[in-house]
């Protein structure tokens, strides 16, 4: 077992020991690890600054123990709490909930720091944020569960609302937060059944998401800026259907729409990866990419992710899209060359999906169908450039 203490409070408790103390720093304030203990890189802290890495000395190399644990209370990685409180349901909880891809790291991922023999936990990454939970009629705790802001940015005249992939999380997001221009806040969209929403059901009905993604939006979006939207994947298709209700409704209505990585929907095949037995589920997952496969490998942190993975999969290959439904705001595709899924066929066949064909684009980038976790900066620099402007 191992602690986190701050201020004299209890932040986490947690199994899978490192052999040594930890020592970081979060928004100013030092955060000791006591006793054997296990944390990897934190990252944002209040208001979202900064990142700080969390060190330890180097336990026994041959020992592939993982070093992440799930914990009651909904969150991947490690829940922090007051000393005696039951972190699931006590006052004051702060959730440290572990981005994507949760388990990168394990006892044999060792190497020295400056002449110092040091555990690294690259991209065991945690974000603290008040933890919420949804009340009837409770519209900011039901947006701050759907909507994080890696950077808030209050005097923003755009905000850009990206949807993650089918498995996803907002935390994909997160680095993107660093190359939006500064009138431009970054939104990331968190799907239940995962992260700090891992108690919550996932959805298996696009019609149904996109329904209360579009809801949130209405709610948590400022009604003077401008509206982009972002959707990779599964996430492209939802990010057309979210728009169409938005168009369609009150609220903000999307100024442009971008997809990544999805054939338009005249293009749209059937699939049936959510019928598959686990192991070839699995399989599937690790062949398409983006997903560390230790984290796969591990039963315990499987039994976690697979049933939201399943569910989105359920989702997307489901979905039956309108095929005579066209937005009115202009539409663009971005894409990788490698990508086994998406050809120049299915990029073209989203030209159709909006009434602005004078402003669409398509950009298609190197890499595979996860192109853009190397693009980022790419990506955004083309939504907020000329093209993306007009």
């Amino acid at each position: 077992m191992w602690g986190v203490r701050t201020g004299g409070r209890e932040w986490a408790r947690g199994r899978y020991p490192l052999e040594g103390p930890l020592r970081c720093s979060l928004g100013g304030a030092s955060l000791g690890v006591r006793s054997r203990c296990a944390l990897g890189a934190l990252e944002g802290g209040p208001g979202g600054r900064g990142r700080q890495r969390a060190w330890g000395r180097a336990p026994r190399p041959a020992d592939r123990t993982p070093l992440v644990t799930a914990v009651p209370g909904g969150a991947w990685g490690v829940t922090g709490h007051r000393a005696g409180q039951d972190p699931s349901t006590g006052p004051g909880a702060f959730p440290l909930a572990v981005a994507a891809p949760v388990l990168v790291a394990s006892r044999a991922d060792v190497r020295p720091n400056r002449g110092q023999t040091a555990s690294r936990l690259d991209g065991v990454l945690m974000t603290i944020e008040p933890k919420t939970t949804a009340r009837t009629g409770d519209t900011a705790a039901t947006t701050a569960l759907w909507l994080r802001r890696p950077q808030r940015r209050p005097g923003a005249r755009t905000t850009l609302v990206c949807l993650p992939h089918a498995g996803g999380t907002a935390s994909f997001f997160v680095p993107w937060a660093a190359f939006v221009p500064l009138d431009v806040e970054l939104v990331a969209v968190q799907y239940p059944g995962r992260q700090d929403r891992l108690g919550e059901r996932p959805f298996t009905s696009m019609s149904e998401l996109a329904d209360a993604v579009a809801d949130v939006l209405r709610a948590g979006i400022p009604a003077d800026r401008e509206l982009v939207l972002f959707g990779h994947s599964m996430g492209g298709a939802l990010a057309l259907e979210t728009a169409l209700r938005l168009e369609a409704g009150p609220g903000p209505a999307p100024r442009r729409l971008y997809v990544s990585g999805h054939e338009g929907p005249r293009r749209k095949r059937r699939g049936s990866v959510h019928q598959l037995p686990e192991e070839e589920l699995v399989a599937k997952v690790k062949e398409l990419g983006g997903t560390d496969p230790r984290l796969l490998d591990d039963p315990d942190v499987r039994e976690m992710v697979l049933p939201a993975i399943r569910a989105d999969y359920r989702l997307i290959e489901t979905y039956r899209p309108d095929l005579e439904a066209r937005l009115r705001c202009p539409l663009a595709v971005f894409s990788g060359d490698q990508d086994p899924d998406v050809g120049p066929e299915d990029i073209e066949a989203w030209r159709e999906v909006s009434t602005r064909t004078d402003a669409f684009f398509s950009r298609v980038l190197p890499g595979d169908h996860f192109y853009l976790a190397q693009h980022a900066e790419r990506i955004v620099a083309e939504m907020f450039g000329p093209a993306g402007r007009a």
